[in-house]
């Protein structure tokens, strides 16, 4: 069986947990975890022995599909670029801060 590949975006608590359900999950392989801030990417990924990225761009190369855990303010503009790279995308709620970002994007997925 060929494991989804997945990356986690956000380092913080909620990204963190995204990273361990993935990591344990006999379906997905855990690629990495990014964030803005390199170290912080890089501490986060390291429990689980992945890359901690700082480019997103670089990062959604490596995924199939990608975890959205940043704050709101940023959703919109990740899953936008997670989803024009053909990547699943699941993303923490809210999808976006407003109605017509969301149909936006529900349309685009």
């Amino acid at each position: 069986m060929t494991k989804l590949k997945v990356g986690v975006a956000g380092a913080g608590v909620f990204g963190t947990y995204h990273a361990q359900k993935a990591a344990a999950s006999a379906s997905t392989e855990l690629i990495g975890i990014f964030d803005i801030d390199k170290s912080r990417a890089q501490s986060a990924a390291l429990p689980f022995g992945v890359a901690g990225f700082d480019d997103f761009d670089h990062f959604l190369a490596e995924c199939d599909a990608v975890i959205v855990a940043v704050p709101a303010t940023f959703h919109g503009a990740m899953v936008e670029r997670a989803l024009e790279s053909e990547r699943h995308v699941l993303v923490e709620k809210p999808l976006a801060l407003n109605e017509p970002e969301a149909r936006r994007l529900a349309g685009a997925a």
